[in-house]
This record gives structure tokens, C-alpha cells and sequence, in this order.
């Protein structure tokens, strides 16, 4: 879905539980539109405690969501390159790994 938040894109994607059935979901078209109203408005109002400026777009496709996703994660990565560089190269990493004295995070 479309999402602007402060004036940044903000996109939001929907993701289904490993557990449904496959040929349930396989568009946006398959989820029950009750469900999407539910969530559009959710991100109407989800920030309006905060006074922030947000504005909710329309649904897109599954293959908007995919090229969507695949240019964040490159963008993650070009912003993280070095980060991920020093850390993965660090001979020390593995001794920590196994003496787990170090634990992995997600960002």
C-alpha cells in the first residue's frame, strides 16, 4: 500500500503466514476487502497521537510489493556494505559465535 509518513515513502506490505494456504492468497484481490478496509484504516489513524503528517495511498500489486521490497533491500545493503564488511571479516566474529558471546540481531 502507498504511504507517505513526514513526507518520506513509507510503504507498507502485506505478508501472509506460512500456514495459509498457498492458492488462498495469491493477490491482493484474494484478501477479503473488509479486511483491507480494516487495514487501510488502521494506517489512517495509527500515528494520530503523534500529530505526524501521513498519507495513505492505494493498495498495489504483488509484483509493485516484490520490486518494492527488492529496492529496499538493495538500498539496506549499499547503506550497510561496510558495517556487514567489517563485521563478517572480523576473525574475532566466529569465536564469538561459538563461544556465543555474541548474538546476532536483526536491524
Amino acid at each position: 500500500m502507498g504511504f507517505i509518513d513526514g513526507g518520506e515513502i513509507d510503504n507498507k506490505v502485506i505478508a501472509v503466514p506460512h500456514w495459509s494456504p498457498i492458492e488462498k492468497y495469491k493477490t491482493i484481490h484474494d484478501i477479503e476487502a473488509a479486511h483491507l478496509k480494516i487495514y487501510r484504516q488502521f494506517f489512517k489513524i495509527y500515528k494520530i497521537d503523534r500529530n505526524a503528517d501521513t498519507k495513505v495511498g492505494d493498495w498495489k500489486s504483488k509484483s509493485s510489493a516484490m520490486e518494492i521490497t527488492k529496492n529496499s533491500h538493495k538500498r539496506w545493503r549499499k547503506v550497510n556494505a561496510e558495517r556487514l564488511r567489517d563485521e563478517w571479516s572480523d576473525r574475532q566474529f566466529w569465536k564469538r559465535i561459538r563461544d556465543k558471546g555474541y548474538i546476532i540481531h536483526p536491524d
